[in-house]
């Protein structure tokens, strides 16, 4: 069978997660997992949308091992169900949405860096940050006026100008010079330290790829942050397998400088090789290289038999043992595990609440600190949605201990806030 010839052709490398078991216990091919389901939530027709639903919607758990593929592949009403599960569990939901809504999406297995795999967001730039509130002071606009007394005349001494310009241009470049320090040290702090495990930890993520939904060119979806990355992106360290709903692909290219070279036109059979031959525009006229290697490694049995026949023969897959996929309306306001996710950034902690679940109406706090500890608070932003009294949007700077507060029209006092 085909994870025979696979292992016994490319020793080298691990086995294709191909079968793993389902949450009964029994056997399932991974593309008979995928449920094609397009959701009646029509945020949830974008692939942003979807990814950060799926994101908030679950709480993440890590592989054990990490250098490992799972023996297990719940199934997407499973996941759903619990709101809980690992890097393919949550691949496998976030393709089923997908596919459903008419991407041409596949789920990726291969591996991450020790940040990705372990969902670690810390040293991220804070998605929410913005400009900060400002006194706005208007400036008295000098008029031109036809009579104007001419100034006097300048009798500075081009010495004392060009000496001032010199001192300045110093202390500008002693200031550039202790930025740069400033800026090595900081990025000596945010270095992550040595990973043990670095090129062999398993993850599981999105490849979204271009045609469908007018989809400009293929990228990766980070399935546990709903982040876009590029298919070149440095955390992502190599794929051994994709696959969606009809067929599985291997990746016959190196992964020696990670994604960054891989090509992803799964009809090439030099870099793709596929499982089923129906699933392709060239069944029937080629013989795939992983078919033609076993077969040069048979018996005489095998050439007795017609290769041509085999290979013109279209395998349909049963369909997917997966029920149909149901997102109640009260789950999908509730959106988050217990109501509310608490997300950390780069000196930033961010917590999210479900619509209605505080009595105070807040659907957003956004903490920022001056350290990576999380210790000392320097600014508080808060969302609100529903608020009788109109309240938008709160904001504290702890430093000066200034409020500033936006109010949506429709208050009797009509007052806008600030």
């Amino acid at each position: 069978n085909f994870r025979h010839q696979y292992h016994y052709i490319y020793r080298d490398r691990k086995p294709i997660f191909l079968n793993p078991l389902n949450e009964c216990g029994v056997v399932k091919f991974v593309c008979t997992t995928i449920q094609p389901t397009m959701l009646s939530f029509s945020s949830l027709f974008q692939w942003s949308s979807a990814a950060e639903f799926i994101a908030d919607h679950l709480n993440y758990e890590l592989l054990e091992p990490a250098h490992e593929i799972p023996k297990t592949l719940w199934s997407p009403t499973k996941v759903l169900a619990d709101q809980r599960g690992n890097c393919f569990d949550y691949s496998n939901l976030l393709c089923s949405l997908l596919i459903g809504a008419g991407y041409d999406a596949y789920v990726a297995s291969g591996y991450a860096t020790r940040e990705v795999c372990y969902m670690d967001t810390t040293r991220l730039p804070n998605p929410y940050v913005k400009k900060r509130p400002e006194e706005h002071i208007e400036r008295s606009k000098t008029q031109n006026k036809k009579y104007t007394v001419k100034p006097p005349k300048d009798l500075t001494s081009k010495y004392d100008v060009y000496m001032h310009q010199r001192r300045l241009d110093q202390i500008q470049a002693d200031k550039d010079r202790l930025q740069e320090e400033e800026n090595k040290r900081i990025a000596e702090i945010e270095k992550p330290l040595p990973d043990p495990l670095f090129g062999i930890r398993v993850h599981s993520w999105v490849l979204v790829l271009a045609g469908k939904r007018e989809v400009p060119e293929a990228f990766f979806i980070e399935p546990t942050t709903g982040y876009a990355k590029a298919t070149n992106d440095s955390e992502y360290l190599g794929i051994e397998s994709v696959w969606n709903h009809q067929n599985l692909w291997v990746n016959m290219q190196d992964c020696s400088n990670g994604c960054e070279s891989l090509q992803f036109d799964l009809n090439d059979q030099a870099r793709w090789e596929f499982m089923f031959t129906y699933s392709t525009n060239l069944r029937g006229t080629v013989t795939t290289t992983l078919n033609t290697l076993s077969g040069s490694a048979m018996l005489d049995e095998e050439e007795e038999k017609p290769t041509v026949e085999a290979t013109q023969k279209n395998i349909e897959l049963p369909p997917s043992w997966v029920c149909p996929l149901n997102i109640t309306a009260k789950d999908f306001e509730k959106r988050y595990p217990n109501s509310r996710k608490t997300y950390f950034y780069k000196k930033t902690r961010v917590e999210k609440y479900a619509p209605y679940n505080m009595k105070d109406g807040i659907v957003l706090k956004v903490a920022e600190f001056a350290d990576y500890d999380f210790k000392e608070l320097i600014y508080v932003t808060q969302r609100y949605d529903h608020r009788h009294d109109k309240l938008e949007l709160r904001e504290h700077d702890v430093r000066t201990n200034m409020v500033y507060e936006h109010y949506l029209p429709g208050r009797t006092d009509h007052l806008k806030g600030k």
